[in-house]
């Protein structure tokens, strides 16, 4: 036994010299956790995949004596990890500002937390991912989609359509949340337990939409416990358990309305309105 640099008691076959930033201190340094960057993404069907069972990772990271280094074939942590249960999702490669003086925020790849299994540099493990720090820029909050409403009602109905906030970072109102988005669908459970989820296609990695003409579809459950489903036309199908009534309308004039509380059924056509009762 002996103390290394720190004064901390270690086993002698892991002394390190008293140089910190010493090339053998920099091995021992893969016991711990460290922030990497996504350069590239290996599917199985890769020439450069080595397991051909699972995707792997190449990972830049700025070691302690700020040297570059990329960590190849790492394989990301399964949040099941059975033989017959699994969940996968795949990072994003930095496809910009690949050099290595650039800063993260200007980098579009996935951030991630890495850690060696055993200390081994060929057996790095991705097992978090951290927020992007670029997720504030105006360019993209400038990009959010907007429900195409008139914007000028205050009625329970237009409530229903608010889009939750789609970036990381919870302000004070905000409150107890909980907020997604993979691959352009997005969802978000806000504090008073409102659950909504939208569709807004794919993006670039530029982060822009690439098709706009499509997007957003809002499917939402209120406070209330009412249901409601929207698209870009104005298709819109509601359950309402405060108004006991059940709407179904095309976004341009004809509607069929189920009143539970009245016991009827209201037709609208846009050349006739039909009443069942």
């Amino acid at each position: 036994m002996s103390t290394d640099w720190d004064g901390n008691v270690i086993e002698t076959s892991l002394e390190m010299d008293a140089n910190p930033n010493d090339a053998y201190r920099s091995m021992f340094n893969t016991f711990y956790v460290q922030y990497g960057k996504i350069i590239d993404v290996l599917p199985i069907d890769s020439p450069d995949n080595l397991s051909k069972k699972f995707v792997e990772y190449n990972i830049k990271v700025s070691e302690t004596n700020n040297a570059d280094t990329t960590y190849k074939n790492c394989r990301a942590v399964d949040l099941i990890g059975g033989l017959n249960n699994f969940f996968e999702s795949i990072f994003s490669p930095t496809t910009v500002n690949r050099k290595s003086d650039a800063l993260p925020e200007f980098q579009n790849g996935s951030d991630v937390l890495i850690a060696c299994v055993n200390g081994m540099k060929d057996k790095a493990v991705i097992f978090a991912g951290l927020h992007h720090s670029g997720h504030r820029e105006e360019e993209k909050i400038n990009k959010v989609p907007k429900f195409e409403g008139d914007g000028t009602s205050t009625s329970r109905d237009d409530a229903l359509k608010d889009l939750p906030t789609v970036l990381p970072g919870a302000t004070e109102a905000d409150g107890q949340r909980m907020l997604g988005e993979y691959n352009g669908f997005r969802w978000n459970i806000n504090k008073d337990g409102e659950f909504t989820i939208v569709y807004q296609g794919p993006k670039n990695d530029k982060g822009e939409l690439t098709a706009a003409e499509t997007q957003p579809t809002i499917a939402k459950f209120n406070k209330d416990g009412e249901f409601f489903v929207i698209d870009n036309l104005d298709q819109e199908i509601k359950i309402s358990r405060v108004d006991e009534k059940i709407l179904i309308s095309s976004g341009d004039g004809d509607t069929i309305e189920i009143d539970r509380a009245n016991h009827t059924i209201g037709v609208t056509a846009t050349k006739a309105t039909v009443n069942v009762t």
